[in-house]
């Protein structure tokens, strides 16, 4: 005879509770791993219930975890790359006060796939040969030691300059950021645009594509709410989109 077991399930109605999206769990976590969940977590817990918003301190972060404030900051480095949240800086009387953390609304999230390369865990970057490595401040493994890896170089480096500076390094780049109508997560798009290996006819297609895509009412509708980040737009090759055609022959010739 089975033994029927009775326990208390949780009651979500609580408010000593709080909550993360799925979406998260399903793609993110394995790119960004357990130390990055831990704080996003954090955030999550201290988020304000309307404004989404949370102060706590690296300290406090680092104390909930068992893990040092460097690894708190590079967490949160993780989380802005993707937009998951916002960072606001604020001084008071001269002094530096806790950072003000906003958790951005998922729909505003990059894909997993545009970030994944920023991120790779340890065991990846083992199984990884040095030119297919695109994550900047790489320590070299024993197997490519001494081994002259320009691109790795470039990209620590690209990693230390400010980014009026890659703008001035990679003019082609340069006019496509600055024609794009949205300014979000511009290093980002930097990597992704390099990957593409532009040309100036590869360019001014896209430059062409942007200019038509501004008048269209997608991209002006809400003042611009349903433009996609440039990494997106950029990743997923939008500029080879179809014009779309107007349903009615007449209406185009009559204006009807």
């Amino acid at each position: 005879m089975t033994q029927l077991i009775l326990f208390k399930v949780r009651d979500l109605r609580k408010k000593d509770q709080y909550k993360i999206d799925d979406k998260y769990l399903n793609g993110y976590a394995k790119i960004f791993g357990v130390s990055t969940t831990a704080v996003y977590n954090s955030l999550a817990r201290h988020a304000e219930f309307y404004s989404q918003a949370a102060f706590p301190s690296e300290n406090l972060i680092a104390e909930e975890h068992n893990i040092t404030t460097r690894t708190v900051r590079t967490a949160i480095k993780k989380l802005k790359s993707a937009n998951i949240i916002k960072i606001e800086r604020k001084r008071q009387k001269g002094k530096w006060l806790n950072n003000l953390y906003c958790l951005v609304d998922k729909s505003e999230w990059l894909l997993p796939e545009e970030i994944k390369d920023l991120w790779l865990p340890p065991e990846e970057i083992k199984d990884k040969k040095p030119e297919e490595i695109t994550r900047g401040k790489i320590r070299p493994t024993k197997d490519n030691k001494g081994k002259d890896n320009k691109e790795e170089k470039d990209t620590k480096n690209d990693n230390e300059l400010e980014f009026s500076d890659l703008l001035k390094k990679y003019p082609l780049f340069a006019k496509f950021y600055k024609l794009y109508p949205r300014k979000n997560n511009g290093r980002v798009a930097l990597k992704v645009f390099n990957k593409l290996v532009p040309t100036q006819a590869l360019l001014e297609t896209i430059l062409k594509d942007i200019d038509r895509k501004k008048k269209s009412e997608q991209w002006r509708k809400d003042n611009g709410k349903y433009i996609q980040y440039p990494a997106t737009y950029l990743n997923q090759r939008r500029w080879e989109d179809e014009e779309p055609q107007k349903e009615n022959l007449k209406d185009e010739i009559y204006g009807h």
